[in-house]
This record gives structure tokens, sequence and C-alpha cells, in this order.
């Protein structure tokens, strides 16, 4: 499942360069569904391991450091008014 939706985000995103159909909010949408899917599959993880407390709380620190690291990333982007896969907002 997550395969699947990395590869739908990978078409997404060619299909919307391709024909000029990129926008702020397909950006955002795009940021948003990717940590949803990141954040499923290590939630996903941590059940699966959860006799191990040592990979529990390693699955919720990723997912901690996944989720803040974008917003940061997003939110100073957003500041500076550049498109977050910019080069010079990186």
């Amino acid at each position: 499942l997550y395969v699947t939706s990395f590869v739908a985000d990978l078409f997404d995103g060619w299909a919307a360069r391709k024909w000029n159909q990129c926008s702020d909010f397909g950006g955002l949408l795009d940021m948003i569904t990717d940590r949803c899917s990141t954040a499923g599959l290590l939630h996903v993880l941590s059940f699966e391991y959860s006799h191990l407390s040592f990979y529990r709380v390693m699955f919720l620190g990723l997912m901690i450091l996944d989720l803040s690291s974008h917003w940061c990333q997003m939110y100073a982007s957003t500041k500076l008014q550049l498109h977050h896969k910019s080069t010079s907002a990186n």
C-alpha cells in the first residue's frame, strides 16, 4: 500500500508539471498526503513490533521528526514566499 501511494504521488507530480497544473494548494496537499502515508507506515510498524518497546519509541520519534521537519520547511518557504520544492527554498 505504501509503495502504491509512492508511485501514485510520483505520477501525479509528473503529470501536474507536464500539463502545467502546479499550484501552491497542490503542493500543500502533496506534502500533507506524503506525511499521512509516512505516519501511517510508521504507525503500522510500531504495532508490528509492539513487543519491543525500543522500536515503538523509535517509530514514534521518526514520526515526530518527519512531521516537525516538514512543517518547519513548509513554514519557512511560505514566509519567504518560495515553493517548497524549489532549490532556493531549500
